[in-house]
C-alpha cells in the first residue's frame, strides 16, 4: 500500500468524530421526537380523563351515547400511540428499579401498558356493542315489545363484540397479575389498581352473564322458572324456610306471567304419596313427608334446586320447570333501593328500602285475630304470605314498564352485591347457561379444589319460629399445618342468644302463636333449635366434638337428645361433620369441631409451600364474624399472605373479616 493511499490520521479521527456527532445528533432528535410525542399523547391521555369524569359524572341516563363512543375511541387511538412510542424502551424497564421513586412504577410498566391496552380495547368492543341499548333505554321506541324485549335483542347483536370485550378483560387480569409490587406504587396508582380489583371481576361476570341472558329470557321460546322466596329470619341451608313460591314465565324478554302462593299450598299430600325425609327432620322435628317446603336441605345450591323443582311440579301437576330463582328479604330492599319507591296499588302501600322487610314482616300478622274463631285463624294461616306475591308483581310491573326510569349502574350494583352476598340464586336446567352461572359462581354450588382447605357451615332451623333474627354468631377456625404437606384443624362456633327467659320457656313447636294468628316478631323472641352440619376437605377425620344435649320438654317428641358429631360423606369431594344443639334464652353456646386435614398445601419446583382456605358463606347469614389463625410448620417462615393479616407472630398468622361474601386465604411460605 502507497503512503497516498493511507489516510492521514487527522483525517480518520475526524470522519470518525462526525460520523458519532452525527449519530449523536440524530439519537437525541429521535430521543427528543419521541418525548415530544410521549408528552403530547400523555397529556391527551390526561385531556381525556377530565373529559371522561364531565361525561359520566351526568349519569348514564344523561350520557351522550356519540359522544361516548367517541371518547372511547379517541383514548384508544391515544394509549395504542404511547404503546407504540414507547414499545422501544419496555425490555430495559424491568431493570430501572432502582430509579429514585418511579423505580417500582417503570419495573412494572409493561404489565401497566397491557391493561392499558386491553382495558380500552375491551371499551371499545363494548361501546359498540352495547350503544343501541343506551339509545333504548334513553329514549324508548314506541312498539309493542316491552324494554326488557328490545334489550334482549341488542345483547343477541351484540355477542361478537361482548365476546370480544370480556377475551379483552381476560387480558387485564393476565397482566394485573404480573404486577406483585402494588404496595410500592405510589397513592394514586396503588388506588387506580384497588378499583380496577374491584371493578374487573364484576365486568367479567356482567359480560359471561350476557351471552346467555337471552335465552334465560326466552329468546327462543318461553321459560318457566320456579321462583322462591325464603325467610332468613328461619334458616335454612340455602338461605332461609321457604315461605312463599310460585311460577315466573318469560318469552321474548317480556315477563309473561308471575303467580306466587304460600309454600304450605304447594303440595298435595293429601292425594298424593311423598318420600319420606331426610333422617334430622324426622329425629328433630318429627316430621315424616318431605314436603316441598323443606325441600332445600342441602347447601350445594343446584341439588336443593332440582329437588326443589321436582317436588313443585309434582305438587302441583306441572311439566319440568327451566330453573329456580331464589330470593330473600334483603334482597328485595336492595331492589327497591336501586329501583326506588313501589307503589302496591291493593294495600295502598308505597314500599321503599327503609321500610321493605318491615313491610314483610307485618303482612305476615296483618288480619291476625286473638279470639278462638277457629275459621278465621284457618284463613289467616293460609294466606298470611300472599304479600310476598303481590310485593313481587307490583317490582317486576314497574321494571318492565317503567324500566327507563331505573338507574342501570345502581340495578346493576346493588344485584352483584345480593349475589355476592347470596340474597339472590339461581339455577337453570340448560346445560349451557347453568355452565355460564357456575363461571361466574353465581349458583352457589358447593365444591373444593383437590389439595386445598376448605370450610362451609350449614344451620338448619328446627324450631319451627324466626329467631335467627336476634341470633348472634361468631367463627373461630384454627388450622395447623404439618410438614407432611397435611395437619390438624379446630373449629369453634359461638351462638350468643341476646333474650331473656328460662330454659322452661322452650317450647320447639309452639302452636299457638298460629292458632291465635300471631305476631311476626313473636316468633322471633324464641329459642335456637339448630341442625349443624360442617362440610371440610374430603378425607377429613374426626378428632373429638361437643356433646349436645336438649331436655326432653323443650323437644317436640317430649324425649331428650343427646348427641355427639357424626361423618357424613353427602358431597364427593368434601366430608361432613353433623350435630344438633338448642340455644337457650340469655346463653351463650359453642360447637367445637377438632378434626385431622388431609393435604391441603402444595409445593412448588422452587421448594415453597402454598396453601390456600376457603370459607364458603351460608346464604340468609349476615355479617358474622370471623378470626382465622394458622400455624405454620416449625421451621418456616411466611412469604405472602392475601389478604394483609392481622399479626404474624412467629409461626402463627392471624386473620379477622366479617363474612359477607365468601372468603379467600392464601399463603406461601418456605
Amino acid at each position: 500500500m502507497t503512503s497516498e493511499s493511507t489516510p492521514h490520521p487527522t483525517k480518520q479521527k475526524r470522519i470518525i468524530f462526525w460520523a458519532l456527532f452525527t449519530l449523536i445528533i440524530v439519537f437525541v432528535a429521535w430521543l427528543g421526537i419521541k418525548t415530544w410525542r410521549i408528552y403530547h399523547t400523555g397529556q391527551a391521555l390526561l385531556d381525556r380523563k377530565t373529559e371522561i369524569e364531565t361525561l359520566v359524572s351526568a349519569g348514564i341516563t344523561n350520557i351522550d351515547p356519540e359522544k361516548a363512543e367517541s371518547l372511547v375511541m379517541d383514548t384508544r387511538a391515544d394509549i395504542h400511540t404511547l404503546k407504540s412510542e414507547t414499545a422501544v424502551f419496555m425490555p430495559l424497564t424491568p431493570y430501572l428499579g432502582w430509579v429514585p421513586k418511579v423505580g417500582p412504577t417503570l419495573t412494572a410498566a409493561p404489565a401497566f401498558m397491557a391493561m392499558a391496552e386491553s382495558g380500552i380495547d375491551a371499551a371499545a368492543y363494548a361501546i359498540r356493542g352495547l350503544k343501541p341499548a343506551l339509545i333504548i333505554w334513553q329514549n324508548p321506541r314506541e312498539t309493542e315489545a316491552s324494554m326488557l324485549s328490545q334489550l334482549s335483542e341488542v345483547l343477541v347483536d351484540a355477542a361478537p363484540d361482548l365476546a370480544a370485550a370480556n377475551h379483552e378483560l381476560s387480558e387485564v387480569a393476565a397482566a394485573r397479575s404480573h404486577i406483585t409490587n402494588t404496595q410500592e406504587q405510589p397513592e394514586q396508582i396503588q388506588t387506580w389498581l384497588n378499583l380496577s380489583d374491584t371493578l374487573l371481576p364484576f365486568a367479567q361476570k356482567g359480560l359471561t352473564l350476557t351471552a346467555v341472558l337471552p335465552e334465560m329470557l326466552g329468546r327462543n321460546g318461553a321459560r318457566t322458572y320456579l321462583v322462591i322466596a325464603q325467610n332468613q329470619d328461619e334458616l335454612r341451608p340455602t338461605g332461609g324456610f321457604i315461605s312463599g313460591a310460585g311460577t315466573l314465565v318469560v318469552e321474548n324478554g317480556s315477563i309473561e306471567n308471575l303467580q306466587m302462593v304460600d309454600a304450605y299450598r304447594i303440595d298435595n299430600w293429601q292425594e298424593k304419596p311423598y318420600d319420606f325425609p331426610p333422617q334430622p327432620f324426622y329425629d328433630y322435628m318429627g316430621i315424616d313427608l318431605f314436603l316441598f317446603r323443606d325441600s332445600n336441605f342441602w347447601p350445594d345450591f343446584p341439588t336443593s334446586a332440582e329437588k326443589a323443582m321436582d317436588l313443585y311440579s309434582y305438587g302441583q301437576d306441572l311439566p319440568p320447570l327451566d330453573g329456580l330463582i331464589a330470593l330473600d328479604q334483603e334482597f328485595f330492599r336492595l331492589l327497591v333501593e336501586a329501583t326506588g319507591p313501589i307503589f302496591i296499588e291493593e294495600s295502598n302501600l308505597t314500599i321503599t328500602s327503609q321500610n321493605s322487610i318491615e313491610t314483610l314482616q307485618n303482612a305476615w300478622s296483618q288480619g291476625s285475630v286473638t279470639g278462638e274463631d277457629e275459621e278465621s285463624n284457618a284463613d289467616w294461616f293460609k294466606n298470611r304470605k300472599a304479600f310476598i306475591g303481590i310485593f313481587a308483581t307490583a317490582i317486576l310491573d314497574y321494571i318492565e314498564n317503567d324500566f327507563s326510569a331505573v338507574d342501570p349502574l345502581r340495578l346493576i350494583q346493588n344485584i352483584q352485591k345480593a349475589i355476592d352476598e347470596k340474597h339472590i340464586q339461581l339455577y337453570m336446567r340448560d346445560p349451557t347457561v347453568q355452565s355460564k352461572l357456575d363461571d361466574i359462581n353465581w349458583d352457589n354450588r358447593l365444591e373444593n379444589q383437590q389439595g386445598q382447605d376448605f370450610l362451609a357451615i350449614a344451620e338448619t332451623n328446627m324450631g319451627f319460629n324466626k329467631v335467627n333474627h336476634i341470633i348472634e354468631r361468631s367463627i373461630h377456625y384454627h388450622a395447623t399445618l404439618d410438614a407432611d404437606e397435611g395437619g390438624t384443624a379446630k373449629l369453634n362456633i359461638t351462638y350468643t342468644h341476646p333474650g331473656q327467659g328460662k330454659i322452661e320457656d322452650c317450647i320447639q313447636f309452639d302452636w299457638g302463636i298460629y292458632n291465635t294468628g300471631g305476631n311476626y316478631l313473636e316468633l322471633t323472641d324464641r329459642c335456637y333449635w339448630n341442625y349443624l352440619r360442617v362440610y371440610v376437605p374430603g378425607g377429613s377425620q374426626l378428632i373429638s366434638a361437643t356433646e349436645h344435649t336438649v331436655p326432653g320438654q323443650a323437644m317436640r317428641s317430649g324425649n331428650p337428645v343427646n348427641t355427639t358429631a357424626n361423618t357424613l360423606i353427602e358431597k364427593i369431594g368434601l366430608t361432613t361433620f353433623d350435630n344438633f344443639l338448642m340455644v337457650p334464652y340469655g346463653q351463650d353456646v359453642t360447637s367445637e369441631f377438632h378434626y385431622t386435614l388431609p393435604k391441603i398445601t402444595n409445593l412448588d419446583g422452587q421448594g415453597t409451600h402454598q396453601y390456600q382456605l376457603t370459607i364458603q358463606k351460608q346464604a340468609g347469614t349476615g355479617t358474622d364474624p370471623v378470626e382465622v389463625l394458622i400455624t405454620l410448620p416449625p421451621g418456616k417462615t411466611l412469604l405472602t399472605a392475601e389478604p394483609s393479616p392481622v399479626s404474624v407472630n412467629g409461626q402463627q398468622i392471624s386473620f379477622s373479616f366479617a363474612l359477607n361474601t365468601d372468603k379467600t386465604i392464601s399463603l406461601t411460605y418456605q
